[in-house]
């Protein structure tokens, strides 16, 4: 053991003891308490908060965890289980369909609940619903996972800065069977609307993701009504004759066509701030399509919008 003591102009600023041990080192040390260390944080991101609903309705719980998450359960008015249902999932996606025809019309509330593999729990804010009967649903609707007020807006290029993203979308869900009649889009170019080609599909979903192909039409920049300036962002309105029978659950995306002839920077789609969190958009990355955030706390919601026609 050794002890040693520093002055500097008279004033002792520090002493240390050092002890010196001799031989090899020991064992490492074991850890006790284990990879999982915190609490699930669960957000309930459907329905949405004041969602009026009819008689069958998607309930979707977005997660983040520092382990692996063991089950999901959905809690209808502060019960476990609702009727002859279980509201429970043990694998992803934390997602389910809930047939709440049995339900009281009035006001309710919903919460998902969360276990992790350390034995922590985590719950999300309650969000009210609005029940009514399913003679009262609308015949169409608007559906958009954006802020519609928001004048926060990003702008996101196809292809990126680093030509690593190909394509954008957001997955949609709707609660009866339906067709697409319409689709709206704000999107940009850079370089100019002329020659300037897009593609937007509709896929269906499988595990949040795109899967089968549906419905595939181009836009042509050069057919626009009038001539906005590069740069100037333009709503795009896609009007489908018939309309497009979806599934409860797909997707609207936008990348460019490969008809395309012009060369560079000629897609910018459009989106919120990311405030409203949803987390319902996705990107395609290296001809992979994924969940998709703007950092750890904003979501990435493309202004894109469907008018849904009910059956």
């Amino acid at each position: 053991m050794r002890s040693t003591t520093v002055y500097i102009s008279g004033i002792i600023l520090v002493s240390l003891i050092i002890i010196g041990c001799e031989g090899e080192a020991g064992l490492p040390g074991v850890n006790r308490l284990g990879d999982d260390l915190i609490a699930p944080i669960v957000e309930l991101t459907m329905p949405a908060a004041n969602q009026d609903i009819y008689g069958s309705t998607s309930l979707e719980a977005y997660i983040v965890d520092d382990g692996h998450i063991d089950s999901v359960r959905f809690i209808i008015d502060g019960q476990m289980d609702f009727g002859s249902e279980t509201l429970l999932r043990t694998e992803y996606p934390w997602t389910v369909r809930w047939n709440e025809i049995d339900l009281i019309p009035g006001t309710h509330f919903i919460q998902a609940l969360a276990w992790d593999n350390g034995g922590h729990t985590g719950s999300s804010a309650w969000v009210k619903v609005n029940k009514f009967s399913p003679d009262e649903a609308p015949g169409s609707e608007t559906i958009r996972f954006f802020d519609l007020n928001s004048s926060d807006e990003i702008r996101w290029r196809l292809p990126d800065e680093f030509e690593q993203f190909t394509g954008y979308g957001t997955r949609f869900t709707i609660n009866r069977p339906g067709k697409i009649v319409e689709i709206r889009a704000k999107l940009t170019t850079e370089e100019g609307w002329w020659g300037a080609v897009w593609t937007f599909e509709v896929r269906t979903s499988k595990n949040l993701r795109p899967d089968s192909l549906l419905y595939t039409v181009d836009q042509d920049g050069h057919k626009l009504s009038r001539n906005p300036e590069p740069g100037e962002p333009v709503n795009r309105s896609i009007k489908v004759s018939g309309g497009i029978s979806v599934p409860d659950e797909f997707f609207i995306l936008a990348m460019l066509s490969e008809n395309q002839t012009e060369e560079g920077d000629t897609l910018s789609i459009i989106s919120d701030g990311g405030y409203y969190r949803n987390w319902h958009g996705v990107v395609r990355e290296n001809d992979v399509w994924r969940e998709f955030t703007i950092g750890p706390v904003l979501s990435f919601n493309p202004k894109i919008q469907i008018n849904i026609q009910y059956e």
